[in-house]
């Protein structure tokens, strides 16, 4: 049985996905691979090397509660986990890892990502897809996944080195973030925007059964503009998805995209606990 686990983006709504993360940790449940996107890059990490639960709620606590830019933020966090997932995610032995990106195409997307105007730009993209208008990303942008174990694309391969760097780049959406992100001198912006869970990648490199972790309620899509449902994406002969997803909004819990609240975080982190906690029959169920 090969299983991989899918955790989707969003922001500080991540924390339920690091709930179940650490429900599944203390079970004995570890994946064979990891697919992160965004702001599940470090939570999955952390599961990845067996410290989801080891670092648990705090660290949403503690990057939430911070008066910082996002950019700030996300670049603190790195600078204080990355040496830690660093030194683990890359042995023999440690499940693959995937990381979602979105490479600037062109030039011209370049500049403008990296000019004072990416904030408008940002803050086009998202009325855009909430009118389920993909178009700009799709002339633009093209998805990139850096994966740990995968020899047939060097140029790709997330290693010890590109880390860092990798991992701000997934993050960056341009309504909120101020820094730019580069890999290797070229222009990137947050993974969401061409895939915000990867779960037909895992299926791609031989993922039979696959926990697709979202962080929201409903039909669970796999783009930013709702128009690729994300169990309609794998069309791959016997391949199983778990589809997990919190109950209600996290927003009723005072956790939203870019703001949250101490308790809420608390909250949302115990919800997806129990909600990881619920899906431990059926995962039993399939061999895992």
């Amino acid at each position: 049985m090969n299983f991989g686990i899918a955790v989707a983006s969003g922001t500080f709504k991540g924390v339920f996905g690091h709930g179940v993360l650490s429900t599944f940790e203390a079970e004995g449940i570890l994946a064979s691979s990891y697919s992160t996107v965004s702001s599940s890059v470090l939570s999955g990490g952390f599961a990845a090397i067996g410290q989801a639960n080891a670092i648990g709620v705090d660290y949403w606590i503690e990057v939430a509660g911070s008066n910082k830019s996002m950019s700030e933020i996300v670049l603190e966090s790195i600078e204080k986990y990355g040496p830690i997932l660093r030194e683990k995610l890359f042995h023999p032995n440690t499940p693959r890892f995937l990381i979602g990106t979105s490479r600037v195409a062109n030039q011209e997307a370049a500049d403008l990502v990296q000019s004072p105007q990416a904030k408008r730009l940002g803050k086009k993209l998202l009325l855009e897809a909430a009118r389920q208008n993909s178009s700009w990303v799709k002339q633009n942008l093209e998805i990139q996944i850096y994966d740990s174990k995968d020899p047939q694309k060097k140029d790709l391969l997330l290693k010890d080195d590109n880390f860092d760097e990798v991992a701000y780049a997934s993050t960056r959406m341009l309504h909120a973030w101020e820094i730019p992100a580069q890999i290797q001198g070229q222009a990137y912006v947050d993974g969401s925007y061409t895939s915000s869970c990867l779960s037909k990648e895992l299926a791609d490199i031989g993922c039979d059964v696959i926990a697709a972790i979202g962080t929201e309620p409903g039909t669970f899509y796999r783009d930013l503009a709702k128009t690729q449902e994300i169990d309609k994406d794998i069309n791959i002969q016997n391949t199983k998805l778990v589809l997990i997803q919190p109950p209600f909004d996290l927003a009723t819990l005072g956790v939203d995209f870019t703001k949250a609240s101490e308790e809420g975080l608390s909250q949302s982190y115990q919800l997806g606990i129990e909600t990881g906690q619920s899906f431990l029959t059926e995962l039993n169920k399939l061999g895992i």
